[in-house]
């Protein structure tokens, strides 16, 4: 029954968002070097200049402002704790 919990736990803090990518965004991140998929990923979360997408720390979100932090901290800490495989994906990006 636990897992079906935070199998349920999980899903109700799912949400997909369909957005939008301006054409011209899109071609000047490609033309930066990213794949169009990328550059149409990116776009249409917002992002317009491929520096923006730096991976450097002072660059990151901090932990506080990730959406359910706490919640999946525990699941995290709890599948540990149980010796189970994890797949994790997440969308990083400013909204």
């Amino acid at each position: 029954m636990a897992k079906k919990q935070a199998y349920e736990r999980v899903l109700s803090m799912t949400s997909i968002t369909h957005r939008n990518a301006p054409s011209e965004v899109v071609h000047n991140l490609q033309l930066s070097g990213l794949s169009q998929l990328m550059a149409r990923l990116l776009a249409a979360r917002g992002v317009s200049d491929a520096a923006q997408t730096s991976i450097h720390l002072n660059a990151l979100l901090p932990p506080q402002q990730l959406t359910n932090n706490q919640a999946m901290a525990k699941l995290l800490a709890e599948a540990i704790k149980a010796n189970k495989k994890l797949l994790v994906v997440g969308d990083f990006l400013r909204s």
